[in-house]
């Protein structure tokens, strides 16, 4: 669970992750036009992308409060979490124009998801507990990135 919104900056940090992500879509659409070399730079991104997430879900966080080995497992309201939508948006979005495989990407983004809610349930990182509505608002990100990056590529495939 990423905990790095707290109620006095809410809105702040909303207004950042529609930066972010708006960001990422123009980059993503650059790099889809710049033919081999977009490719491999969005490659570089995803991975990039990807090692945020794992920075920001499985490294301790002592501030959260919750206890090890604690799960929620009754869905809440989780696209309520925009973070969590966000965190596997970027990464997959990248990934989508690197590898031209946007089924593989959507199903690969829920399960590496599901992996890392398995490891905070497995593993003793103090602060860090699994939750089934992080796992269902990064699916959604997954998706909403699969979608945009499929429109992005038959944007350029249209455009050449």
């Amino acid at each position: 669970m990423i905990d790095i919104v707290q109620s006095s900056n809410a809105e702040l940090m909303r207004q950042f992750i529609v930066l972010v992500a708006s960001g990422s879509i123009a980059a993503a659409v650059f790099l889809a036009f710049a033919g081999r070399s977009g490719r491999a730079v969005a490659g570089v991104l995803a991975l990039l992308g990807s090692l945020v997430v794992l920075g920001l879900t499985l490294t301790p966080d002592p501030a959260s409060g919750s206890g090890l080995y604690a799960c929620a497992t009754e869905p809440g309201a989780p696209l309520d979490d925009l973070p969590n939508v966000a965190v596997f948006f970027v990464p997959v979005l990248f990934a989508v124009v690197a590898t031209r495989r946007p089924l593989v990407l959507l199903f690969a983004g829920p399960v590496a998801s599901a992996a890392i809610e398995f490891a905070q349930y497995s593993l003793p990182v103090e602060g860090r507990r699994c939750d089934v509505d992080d796992v269902l608002a990064n699916s959604a990100g997954s998706a909403a990135a699969v979608v945009i990056g499929v429109s992005i590529l038959a944007l350029g495939a249209a455009w050449r």
